[in-house]
């Protein structure tokens, strides 16, 4: 016999949209959907047909244009905003230096802004002249008037160029991969999210997955910078691509450009992670690779079940699932429902292959839980999460179930697989932890337990799965998964969403400053995905130690005036001024 009818629920519902602050209602409802979740989502979906869509709180919307003649700049979720002195959109290289020499004789500081993507204020400078890099998405061939040439004619005999692509700063990842798609070429590795600049995304140390897989700045060869002077290297690591005595000091595209090659191993490490402190990126080579396809499949298990595969001695040299697949990703349910003692999980395991037909299809996670709770729109999914933050454990099993494959495998090409897919349109915020592989288990469990105690204690809920990926080192100095095989554990917030702040800032404290541990040993938080600009000086000091220190000296030798400073240099104490 049901403990509860659809008309008490509703009525509950109704309560705690009327009282939110009462929490004893909250937990009321709770205890219905654990003893008979049908009727408390009949309850929910009946309660939503009745709410007037124009009452629901949704997110700030923001237009799809971010740039035009705005006069304050916002990144992708309206979070961080600055008032720019200029704005600027250089489409060559001259018109880049004239833009940072400018810029010096006016005294203003400079910042190239890529797509917003990021949610820390890495890129939010005020009073600054703020460089809009879509002008800049030329890259190389032969194909129309507007392609930059290869540098190929320059590399080292002993140098294979036909998977070197050399690309402006500002094309996104989107556009780049149906480039390189006609030449049937592919990055070797990406993140889950295609709207950045390619510069941006391995300025910050985007990564995408696989314990072999280095994040995004370890497929880059050489890098062309515009310093605070508008003078002009390009940088490549001591042992690089380009032969000196076949470098001609300038550009193919840019002959009116001097040009200083360097290289230099501390130069490259430091300038390929260094969130825009150093310069103005002009162009890189990249290292990218044939055409490939993806299979994927995905599976139910449970956090519990897996702890054992990943103990820390089963590193040496690799646990099974690492060593047997190319790409492995989890999905955890950070809560336990009643009834049960595990944490429900859907395993990703992808395997390269040769280009093939695409067969299949993939469920998304928030379209699935859409459909499920009947809502219809993200806004007023939002909106129940927000007046009954309780329902988020069922909420994410629910959309984890559906996850599972039917007909497994799924295969397509390779960006499409690596892609998230509708995720990537909706609002968010998110807090990405790094730390070594080898503490996997235990800073997992960490995690969980601080996100079950905040629940109990505050009722404050994550809304999604915590998403794990495992990166290979990197040899960049500041990037987050620097000096050790690195696991990452992302945390996502719908945009809009009460208490968050409360919740990752809690989590960061927790998890980061309560480890103690300093170096590669730390848990370390993504540059760029930082929502609270919770990274501290302190921090920086605590997780790179002399990594830091040698990427200030080269920052030390190309920022001497603080041109490319702004509020997150501040904030980590780096700034010239």
């Amino acid at each position: 016999m049901a403990l509860h009818t659809q008309k008490s629920v509703e009525e509950t519902l109704q309560h705690i949209l009327d009282h939110p602050e009462d929490d004893g209602a909250q937990r009321s409802l709770a205890d219905a959907y654990y003893s008979d979740p049908e009727i408390v989502l009949n309850a929910v979906r009946s309660v939503i047909s009745k709410k007037d869509p124009s009452t629901v709180e949704k997110p700030k919307e923001q237009p799809d244009e971010l740039w035009g003649h705005a006069k304050v700049w916002k990144n992708c979720v309206g979070e961080q905003k600055c008032t720019p002195a200029e704005w600027r959109s250089p489409n060559s290289l001259k018109s880049l230096v004239d833009t940072i020499n400018e810029a010096r004789g006016k005294g203003k500081r400079v910042r190239a802004v890529g797509s917003g993507h990021a949610f820390s204020d890495v890129t939010s400078t005020e009073d600054a002249f703020l460089i809009d890099p879509k002008n800049l998405v030329k890259v190389q061939g032969t194909s129309s008037w507007h392609d930059i040439p290869s540098a190929a004619e320059t590399f080292k005999p002993d140098v294979d160029a036909k998977n070197l692509f050399r690309t402006q700063s500002g094309i996104k990842i989107v556009d780049l991969n149906r480039r390189l798609e006609k030449d049937k070429l592919a990055l070797t590795n990406m993140g889950s999210y295609d709207g950045q600049t390619i510069s941006g995304a391995f300025s910050t140390g985007t990564h995408g997955s696989g314990a072999l897989f280095a994040p995004m700045a370890s497929s880059v060869e050489s890098i062309v910078l515009v310093t605070e002077t508008g003078k002009v290297y390009q940088v490549e690591p001591t042992d690089g691509i380009t032969d000196p005595t076949k470098f001609p000091n300038h550009l193919p595209e840019s002959p009116e450009v001097a040009v200083e090659l360097k290289q230099d191993d501390e130069w490259f490490n430091a300038i390929n992670v260094s969130m825009g402190c150093m310069g103005v990126i002009y162009s890189i080579t990249l290292r990218v690779q044939e055409a490939f396809s993806l299979s994927e499949i995905r599976d139910l298990t449970t956090w519990e079940a897996l702890r054992p595969v990943f103990a820390p001695g089963n590193f040496n040299p690799l646990p099974a699932p690492l060593a047997e697949t190319d790409h492995y990703e989890l999905l955890i349910n950070p809560y336990i429902l009643p009834g049960s003692s595990t944490h429900a999980t859907i395993r990703v395991a992808r395997k390269r292959i040769p280009r093939t037909h695409p067969r299949g299809a993939r469920a998304d996670w928030l379209e699935t839980l859409l459909k499920y709770l009947a809502v219809g729109s993200e806004g007023l999914l939002v909106w129940l999460l927000n007046h009954c933050p309780t329902l988020s454990p069922s909420v994410i099993s629910a959309g984890l179930t559906a996850l599972v494959d039917q007909d497994p495998p799924f295969v397509a090409n390779s960006y499409d697989v690596f892609t998230l897919g509708v995720e990537n349109r909706m609002k968010a915020l998110a807090m990405e932890l790094h730390f070594d592989a080898r503490n996997m288990v235990s800073t997992i469990d960490g995690i969980l337990a601080a996100l079950a105690d905040f629940a109990k204690d505050h009722l404050w809920y994550l809304p999604g799965p915590i998403s794990i990926r495992l990166v290979a080192a990197s040899d960049a100095l500041l990037a987050p998964e620097t000096g050790r095989l690195t696991c990452t554990a992302e945390l996502d917030l719908l945009y809009g969403t009460k208490s968050a702040q409360e919740l990752l800032g809690a989590v960061k404290k927790r998890v980061c400053d309560g480890s103690g541990a300093e170096g590669d040993g730390a848990v370390r938080v993504h540059w760029g995905l930082d929502p609270l600009d919770e990274i501290t000086a302190g921090d920086v000091e605590k997780w790179y130690g002399d990594k830091l220190g040698r990427w200030k000296e080269v920052h030390g030798v190309l920022n001497t005036a603080g041109m490319f400073d702004n509020k997150f240099t501040d904030r980590i104490s780096v700034s010239k001024r």
